[in-house]
């Protein structure tokens, strides 16, 4: 049930019962585009099917939800786009030779980075992480493990989906169980 939840409160599947609230607010959610702006974030199990294009630059993925904001008249204001990737790869330590480097080329960690910073370029405020930490070596998941804990220090929301129990004992201040 853990993986329709997430889909539902995303806006991938439809409610059959319950209502989805964010801050008091009921909210009906029918497609992700409705879920992005209500400022909510998915960060997918499956970063490589589902949280990024492998055949496009650090760049490009990072600019992915914030595009509409980045283009006048339909022009990309490319320098704009150049200085938030550049604090996003450096905020979050993000191991690129440049740029315009493939992400199908990083390491799993650094993929799941450019994840996280694609989400945190578009000023979400309810994040959702499937695990979050799958396929990544254990520098990286403690890396992951800060950027975290710096969204929850931030005031943001957090939905973590993990079976694995010390994450969520440690990231966790309510836990259910599905």
């Amino acid at each position: 049930g853990r993986t329709e939840m997430v889909s539902t409160i995303f806006g991938d599947q439809r409610a059959d019962v319950g209502t989805v609230s964010f801050f008091g607010q009921e909210v009906t959610i029918k497609h992700p585009q409705k879920a992005i702006k209500h400022k909510v974030a998915l960060v997918s199990e499956d970063r490589k099917l589902f949280g990024l294009n492998i055949l496009a630059s650090v760049k490009d993925n990072l600019l992915l939800v914030i595009q509409e904001k980045l283009t006048f008249m339909g022009i990309l204001k490319d320098r704009l786009g150049t200085k938030l990737c550049e604090e996003k790869v450096s905020q979050l330590q993000i191991k690129i030779h440049s740029k315009d480097q493939l992400v199908g080329r990083l390491s799993g960690g650094n993929q799941q980075k450019v994840v996280f910073a694609i989400w945190l370029c578009g000023g979400s405020q309810i994040y959702i992480f499937v695990e979050p930490t799958v396929g990544v070596d254990i520098g990286a998941k403690f890396e992951i493990y800060k950027i975290i804990e710096d969204v929850l220090e931030k005031g943001m929301s957090v939905i973590l989906v993990s079976s694995y129990l010390p994450e969520i004992i440690g990231l966790s201040h309510r836990a259910m169980v599905f």
